[in-house]
This record gives C-alpha cells, structure tokens and sequence, in this order.
C-alpha cells in the first residue's frame, strides 16, 4: 500500500498537534528531560525535534534558564553542547554522545585529519588545544593564529566543523562584556573519560541513533536524517530500510519524495 500524500503545511499542522514530550522549570528538570528524549535543539526549532526553547515552563526567568541549562549541563557532564545538526545548538543525553561519536569516526583528530576527514584550519585548532589545553575561544582565536579579520571567517567555520565532527567540548565560561559569557572549549578525548565516549560500532550506532530521533521528533522525514548524518560517514538511508523491514520504523505518509517516519501510535 502507497502511503498516503501530505503537504508540507500539513506535516507541520500534524507536528504542532503533537503533545509535549515534557516540561521543565529548573536545570534538573532539564536534566531529566533531555535523558528521556536523548537529543534537544536549544534555541532554534530543528525539524519536529524537542527543544529548550519549547520546552521551558513560561516564566520571567524562562530565558536565563534556558542559558543556565545550556552551560550547566555540559559543565557538570551531565550532556554535551555544540552546533551538531544543521549545525544549530544541540544538547545530546551522555547515553547518546558515544552514538554521535561512533558515527563521526571516534575523537582523535590526527586519525580524522590524515584520512581527509578534517580542514586544515580545523585541525589547527585542535592542535594549539592538545598542546595548550583547555582555552576561552577569544584566546583560541588569537594565540591559535586567527586574530585577524581576514582570518576570522576561518576561525568560525573552523571551530563550527569541529564542534559537528564532536571533536571538541564546551568546559566552562569566564565573564566576558557585560552579562555575556565566554565558552572555555578543550578536546573532547581529554574532557571525558574513555569509558563515557565508549559505544557500538558505526552501524549499529547509527541504527540506535535514527530510532532515537524518530521517536523524539514523532514525525519525521528520511530526507531530515538524511541531512542530520551528512557531515559524517554513515549513510542512513539503507540502515532506515532495513529498520522499517524489522518494523523498527514506520512509514506514515509522504511529502513529495520523502518518507514521514514515525515508532509507532
């Protein structure tokens, strides 16, 4: 049987009649939720995806918690932060994390560079890093060689690829201008433990992963996972079939050529 054809506009009216997957009013609250789902945007929506933003019980602190949760979670490793999917805000449960890292290629940097894997801006900030430790990303800039304008772009992209490739973890903040804060970034090999980056192989992390991402976002299509798991060496689309044969996935409908998946009513 054809699965029955939705317009985009009515994906995201079956999306927006979705109950919350839960709320929260302090850090901990926060804490227990993102374990519960495994992957939350924090700011910005990312498809049908949790997110702090949405999720925080309305209040007239609501927006500093949101920020609280963003740098006491990582802090404390109770979760990681970096711009992971579509390269936005993403905080991923520690039972995640070694999911993302299996599917990235592991955390040495030296491995990812010499198989073509990492730019070579990117890889010099790794470096200064694993010589220098963990460093505020304003000193990053300057003593890493990017202190210029025209090498500030460089900078960016470079510490964004790094953050998507999971090389690299947000450690602490010191005061920056103002109420503003700066992130204190080291490698993520030396800011965990071996045995909490410890996961399956890429495949099956992959398999855990894209069930994890359907059962959070409800309603999602293959071409979102497809996109999600671009920077990086697995390709979902045979693992999403497979899923559906073991009827670990369900088709729902179909947008265009994409595929609604859902885990079930």
């Amino acid at each position: 049987m054809e699965p029955k054809a939705l317009t985009k506009d009515e994906l995201n009216k079956l999306r927006q009649g979705l109950k919350p997957v839960g709320k929260f009013e302090t850090v901990d609250q926060a804490a227990e939720l993102l374990d519960k789902v495994g992957i939350m945007g924090t700011w910005s929506t990312i498809g049908s995806l949790a997110s702090l933003s949405t999720s925080v019980i309305a209040s007239p602190t609501a927006e500093q918690l949101v920020w609280g949760v963003q740098a006491a979670l990582p802090q404390a490793k109770r979760a990681h932060y970096a711009k992971v999917l579509e390269n936005r805000g993403t905080l991923i449960s520690m039972n995640v994390l070694p999911l993302f890292i299996a599917i990235a290629g592991g955390v040495s940097y030296e491995e990812r560079y010499q198989a073509g894997q990492l730019t070579t801006d990117a890889h010099a900030i790794a470096a200064y890093l694993d010589k220098h430790g963990a460093t505020a990303v304003d000193d990053l800039r300057k003593f890493a060689g990017y202190s210029s304008k025209e090498k500030g772009n460089l900078f960016k992209k470079a510490l964004e690829e790094l953050q998507q490739q999971l090389l690299i973890s947000p450690c602490g903040q010191k005061p920056g201008n103002g109420n503003f804060m700066i992130t204190i970034w080291d490698l993520t090999k030396k800011w965990y433990s071996s045995a909490e980056l410890q996961g399956p192989d890429a495949e099956h992390a992959a398999q855990q992963l894209i069930q994890i991402l359907v059962n959070n976002g409800k309603y999602v299509l293959d071409s979102e996972l497809s996109k999600w798991f671009s920077p990086y060496n697995t390709d979902p689309k045979p693992i999403i079939d497979q899923l559906i044969t073991e009827n670990k996935l369900i088709i729902y409908g179909a947008v265009g050529r994409a595929r609604i998946l859902t885990t079930g009513p």
